[in-house]
């Protein structure tokens, strides 16, 4: 069963079955049989039938956040012993929207001779095809990835919802309905799940995009809106005076590399998870206080999203 769960996770991070088929390397049919197969094993439907695209459904989003975790243990077991597979110099590039959440955290776990490169994504992409990095840690992109990288899950970062005032006890209908949206740059990350989050959840659109998160949130409070933001971009900004309530969309953080470099991106992810993940994830939780109420809309309930 775990090659259907991938495949759910590969429609997932995709958008689309096509996606999901071309990213596989198998046909559109052979998807959706597997997706049926599961959705047989589990008794519900994964995804809406009657909305147009990869919409999940109820269950559907209730059951992602399970899925993943099933993925990263899989990864995990099937890791090859590397305890020596970056003894050698590292040469790692780090996305650049990243550099204050993920490299100031895991430089400090990684050997002196490591070193370190801060460019967009684009150009860390490029410079792995070139063979001018061995390994590149960025958000998982919408689009498929080609079938000569290797790619390992470092993290799923949430997102969560901000608002000047103390929205736990409103409906978040009207929420979202009445006062401005102001939401971090989809470009920035992969942007499939919150585009499918606002075409289920409401019909407004952002009034404001921005990859700067540190301006969302100057803006959020002073009360011009409310904001959907990663969790991780609160770590350096003062939200002290900010309500904050999980919603179900997270982008990923992954490790790529050409499948030669492979041991070593798998060391990396290993690396994290060992050492940084735990005490950097309860640090934003605990500092920033995240709500785990149920986001409601559209007299629907919808889980909180991963909880790390």
């Amino acid at each position: 069963m775990i090659r259907e769960i991938q495949t759910f996770l590969s429609i997932c991070h995709s958008g689309t079955f096509a996606a999901a088929a071309e990213q596989q390397g198998i046909t559109q049919s052979a998807v959706s049989a597997q997706i049926k197969n599961l959705e047989k094993h589990l008794g519900y439907p994964l995804f809406d039938r009657n909305r147009r695209g990869a919409v999940l459904s109820e269950q559907g989003e209730r059951a992602l956040p399970i899925a993943q975790q099933i993925g990263n243990l899989f990864a995990q077991m099937s890791l090859t012993d590397t305890a020596n597979a970056l003894a050698s110099s590292l040469k790692m590039g780090v996305q650049t929207s990243l550099q204050s959440t993920v490299l100031s955290q895991l430089l400090p776990h990684l050997p002196d001779s490591t070193r370190a490169f801060v460019a967009p994504q684009a150009a860390l992409l490029d410079d792995l095809r070139h063979k001018n990095l061995d390994v590149a840690i960025l958000v998982r992109p919408d689009a498929p990835l080609p079938a000569d990288y290797a790619v390992q899950t470092l993290h799923t970062d949430p997102c969560v919802l901000l608002s000047l005032d103390d929205i736990s006890s409103q409906n978040h209908q009207d929420i979202l309905s009445t006062r401005p949206l102001l939401a971090y740059d989809e470009a920035a990350f992969g942007n499939a799940l919150l585009l499918q989050f606002f075409r289920r959840h409401t019909a407004v659109a952002p009034l404001l995009s921005s990859d700067d998160a540190h301006t969302l949130i100057l803006l959020i409070k002073q009360g011009l809106g409310v904001g959907v933001l990663p969790q991780s971009c609160l770590n350096h900004a003062d939200c002290a005076s900010l309500y904050t309530l999980s919603v179900p969309v997270s982008r990923e953080w992954v490790a790529v590399s050409l499948h030669e470099n492979a041991p070593q991106a798998a060391r990396l992810a290993q690396t994290w998870q060992q050492a940084v993940a735990p005490s950097t994830v309860r640090s934003w939780q605990q500092s920033h206080n995240v709500k785990s109420e149920t986001f409601s809309l559209s007299n629907m309930r919808v889980s909180p999203y991963y909880r790390a």
